[in-house]
């Protein structure tokens, strides 16, 4: 705009200067008045084309995929309109843009920094969070925490930020940032200190998350991940800690060795069982089988039975004598 305002001024210093050099009485005037009006033109030209090069791309805009605008009068900030779509096209040169990112935004707070958090549009990065954690005799103890935590924005309420914190910047420093520092503080007193490093740590880290999204929600914010890296104790709590997280895995792994012992025996007996079935079986079988012999051995059998024997022996040179009591006996002596 004001490349144009200084070529429409250039342009009438140079008309101005062109006119004036046809009233001239003299040469010397006539030409030095005919040159500055057309030096006058020429700039006036020139401050035109740049102006309006630089008016063209001031009014051109392009709103990409992840982007929000928030349309302002370049006068009083007030809300005109909001871009929230992929697009492209011209605004007016009394209108300006505010950005919003709608990806991922993340906010880091890890290791023992003095300086600031540092803001780059929804992202933060600042320093550990120090929180108090149930003790391990009862009580609270100070933990120290890295914590790293993902939220996104939505489109629904980009206007009501900007009418409130003027960009996403403010916004995340002053609403998203201070709500995330608060529930951090809050939560790991529900927590002893073994519970919170340990097993329930991602219990935690859920209650922080829905802690989050429900206080945030009106602001069209949401958190997919809340994950506490690192939890660290003073030298004391530590130790305690270390004794007890040592007599739970040595309490752990007797538990371990009775669970294995008791398999053991199971498997032992049960294999004590099917040895002994099975010889019973065996048994039973072999008496059922001497009991159908006994049973088959009628009079009749025997009597065939006793003179297959006597062929036999006959054959052989030997004699078969009937004790007279159903026996018999085999003599070999020749008669």
């Amino acid at each position: 705009m004001i490349a144009l305002g200084l070529a429409v001024i250039a342009l009438l210093v140079g008309v101005l200067g062109l006119v004036s050099a046809k009233r001239a009485q003299y040469d010397d005037a006539r030409d030095v008045r005919r040159a500055t009006g057309r030096v006058g033109i020429v700039a006036g030209i020139l401050l035109a084309i740049i102006g309006g090069g630089f008016l063209f791309f001031s009014m051109f805009f392009q709103n990409s995929v992840g982007e929000a605008k928030v349309v302002v009068n370049t006068i009083d900030r007030s809300i005109v309109d909001q871009i929230d779509q992929p697009t492209s096209g011209f605004k007016s040169p009394f209108s300006d843009f505010v950005e919003f990112d709608l990806f991922s935004q993340q906010l880091q707070f890890a290791g023992h920094g003095h300086e600031a958090p540092s803001y780059t549009g929804g992202s933060v990065n600042g320093k550990e969070i120090t929180v108090n954690v149930g003790g391990v005799n009862g009580g609270s103890t100070r933990a120290d925490i890295d914590l790293i935590a993902t939220y996104s924005l939505g489109t629904e309420k980009i206007k009501d930020i900007y009418s409130q914190f003027r960009s996403q910047e403010r916004f995340t420093e002053q609403m998203v940032q201070k709500q995330l520092l608060s529930i951090a503080r809050q939560v790991p007193a529900n927590y002893t200190a073994v519970e919170f490093r340990g097993q329930k740590r991602g219990e935690a880290e859920e209650a922080i998350r829905s802690a989050l999204n429900e206080r945030l929600g009106e602001y069209g914010v949401e958190f997919t991940s809340v994950t506490i890296q690192d939890v660290r104790y003073p030298p004391n709590v530590e130790k305690a800690l270390t004794a007890i997280e040592e007599a739970n895995q040595n309490a752990q792994k007797a538990e371990a060795d009775k669970r294995t012992a008791q398999v053991n025996a199971e498997k032992a007996l049960i294999v004590a069982q099917g040895k002994s079935a099975a010889q019973i079986a065996a048994a039973q079988g072999e008496a059922e089988a001497n009991k159908l012999i006994a049973a088959s051995l009628t009079p009749e059998v025997i009597q065939i039975r006793k003179l297959d024997a006597l062929v036999e022996a006959s054959k052989g040179g030997n004699y078969i004598i009937d004790n007279g009591d159903g026996s018999l006996l085999l003599d070999g002596r020749k008669r």
